[in-house]
C-alpha cells in the first residue's frame, strides 16, 4: 500500500477527533462522519448498480470503483461547503498551505472518513 493510502486510511475520523483541541472542531469532525457515512450508502444504493449494470462483468472495476467514491467524495464536499473545507484545512494544520497542497490534503482526509464509513457499513475493522 502506498504512502498516501496509508495516510488516507490513518486520516479516518478517529484520528482527526483525536487532534481535535475545541469542541467545534470535533463537532466538525463528527458532522463529517456522520455526511460520510450517509454518502457511502447513497452511492452504494444509487451509483454502484448503475455501474455495475454498465460493467460487461457486472462487477466494479478499479476505474468504476474510483467513479464510486469520486461520487461520494463530492456528495461529501457538498455537505462541508467552503466554509467547513477551511476548517479541517486549519485542524490539519494546512490552512497557510498553496490552494493545491492545501485541497489535497483536505481531499485525503476526507477519503479517509469515506473509506473508514465504508468499513463500518460492511462490518470490517
Amino acid at each position: 500500500m502506498c504512502a498516501a493510502a496509508t495516510w488516507a486510511l490513518l486520516a479516518g475520523a478517529a484520528w482527526l477527533r483525536a487532534r481535535a483541541k475545541t469542541d467545534e472542531a470535533r463537532e466538525l469532525i463528527d458532522r463529517c462522519a456522520t455526511w460520510a457515512a450517509g454518502a457511502v450508502v447513497a452511492v452504494e444504493r444509487v451509483v454502484v448498480p448503475s455501474l455495475q449494470r454498465d460493467a460487461a462483468t457486472g462487477k466494479l472495476t478499479g476505474e468504476s470503483g474510483g467513479r464510486a467514491l469520486g461520487a461520494a467524495l463530492e456528495a461529501l464536499r457538498a455537505q462541508l461547503g467552503p466554509a467547513g473545507e477551511a476548517q479541517l484545512a486549519r485542524l490539519l494544520g494546512v490552512a497557510s498551505a498553496t490552494g493545491p497542497e492545501r485541497q489535497a490534503a483536505v481531499e485525503r482526509a476526507l477519503i479517509g472518513m469515506l473509506e473508514t464509513a465504508l468499513s463500518e457499513a460492511r462490518g470490517v475493522e
